[in-house]
């Protein structure tokens, strides 16, 4: 008779040690109908407390500088962008230079998304619903502006790139 390898008896071993496997057992969410309509994490009515609205109001006005620093840079990167000659001249660096600027001024905006986020996560691993609204619309806005932004630098880094 062959006897087990090494390899063999650990697994075995492994397999009949008296750890705690997850429970089987039925779930809470397996009660709740398919025909309910999915809980929406942000109901009306429940506002923020007063740390979180004041939380959101310097992200608001964060948001807002941050896109007014964009809005101030963003002319005179397009104009060298137009401006610029082929690549390595002079020209080329200063539109490069500017749109490094305008880059950076970007960065402000998916910073504030992901802070926003991370308050909303917060908030729904704590259970806590009162401010959600807020903070959702806040981080809705702040997207938009995320994606816009990204779409003027995508537009003139290829326009820079010809």
């Amino acid at each position: 008779m062959r006897s087990l390898s090494p390899l063999a008896l650990l697994l075995l071993a492994a397999c009949a040690s008296g750890g705690s496997a997850p429970s089987l057992g039925h779930r809470a969410i397996e009660n709740r109908s398919m025909d309910e309509p999915a809980q929406t994490p942000a109901r009306a009515g429940l506002t923020a407390d007063a740390a979180l609205a004041t939380r959101i109001t310097a992200l608001r006005a964060d948001l807002a500088a941050a896109g007014e620093v964009f809005a101030e840079l963003r002319p005179a990167a397009a104009q060298a962008v137009a401006g610029a000659g082929p690549a390595g001249s002079e020209s080329w660096v200063t539109a490069q230079l500017r749109l490094t600027a305008l880059t950076d001024a970007h960065g402000a905006t998916p910073s504030i998304l992901a802070e926003i986020d991370g308050l909303i996560a917060e908030r729904l691993a704590e259970g806590r619903e009162d401010g959600l609204a807020e903070l959702t619309a806040l981080q809705t806005e702040a997207a938009r502006r995320a994606d816009d932004q990204r779409a003027v630098l995508d537009s003139l880094t290829a326009r820079l790139a010809r």
